[in-house]
């Protein structure tokens, strides 16, 4: 997807981005080509600003309502610039929640449309950070994204002992976008914490595994599994030991968040 294929509007930034409550998040109502093109003119205003600051923006999926009690968790998801619904149980719950718009934009799908429009309207390259996964994932990663109009400027693997200390030598670095893969809620928490050593104006986006999806190492659902909102379904089959745990009590999450959305009996602070 291009600029010109998406549309354009240059007074679109993050005050006049819509939004809607779940719990602590707040929640983008928009579309995923909406959200992307909200996040490239977001990112053009940080950069312009004095001084440019680093714009955070979080993807929630399931496991964001699984995670609503721990207070690092929610600090980090009221902090951020941006939040916007990985998963289809947040698209579920905001629309409950009285969302207009809302679209679920995978991560899988929005890193690669965020890259391409960014490509376009800076008329070059976007210059990239990856942080996360195992040594040599997120190389690997950076190699696919490259086809998408990335420059991999710098990748730093998740497993390292000196990871703070290498993310701070970023602040120095000119990046337009840092994908953090620590998988969540380390990543949000993580993002927060080092809010200061990313670089001015790039947009710091969290995205859990996409890098093994990016490599090769995992597989996407079938469309047809995608369009159904049932990609869960095929991720389950891939790997059922460490996911049906997970989905399980994720159902039974969002069917808990449905109920209070519908009768307005959440407490916002977590408790």
């Amino acid at each position: 997807m291009t600029a010109k294929e998406a549309g354009t509007d240059t007074g679109r930034n993050l005050e006049t981005m819509p939004r809607v409550d779940i719990y602590e998040m707040s929640i983008a109502d928009l579309t995923q080509t909406e959200l992307a093109l909200h996040l490239a003119r977001a990112r053009a205003s940080a950069a312009a600003s004095s001084p440019p600051e680093p714009v955070l923006v979080f993807a929630a999926h399931v496991g964001a309502l699984r995670h609503r009690k721990s207070d690092d968790y929610v600090a980090a998801m009221r902090s951020a610039d941006v939040v916007y619904a990985d998963g289809a149980s947040i698209v579920l719950c905001a629309k409950a929640a009285g969302a207009k718009h809302i679209e679920r934009a995978p991560t899988t799908d929005l890193g690669c449309d965020l890259v391409q429009i960014l490509a376009e309207e800076l008329g070059r390259p976007v210059r990239v950070g990856l942080v996360g996964g195992p040594p040599g994932l997120a190389e690997a990663a950076g190699t696919r994204l490259e086809e998408y109009g990335a420059q991999v400027v710098t990748a730093i693997d998740g497993y390292r002992e000196d990871l703070e200390a290498a993310v701070r030598g970023l602040s120095t670095t000119r990046l337009d976008i840092v994908f953090v893969g620590l998988g969540s809620p380390r990543e949000q928490v993580f993002c927060v914490q080092q809010r200061d050593a990313f670089p001015g104006g790039a947009l710091v986006v969290t995205c859990g595994g996409w890098f093994g999806f990016l490599a090769g190492q995992e597989r996407r659902a079938p469309k047809l599994l995608q369009n159904l909102r049932l990609e869960w379904v095929f991720r389950v089959v891939q790997s059922p030991r460490r996911l049906w745990k997970r989905y399980l009590l994720g159902a039974l999450d969002t069917a808990r968040t449905l109920i209070d959305l519908r009768f307005h009996q959440y407490d916002r602070s977590g408790a």
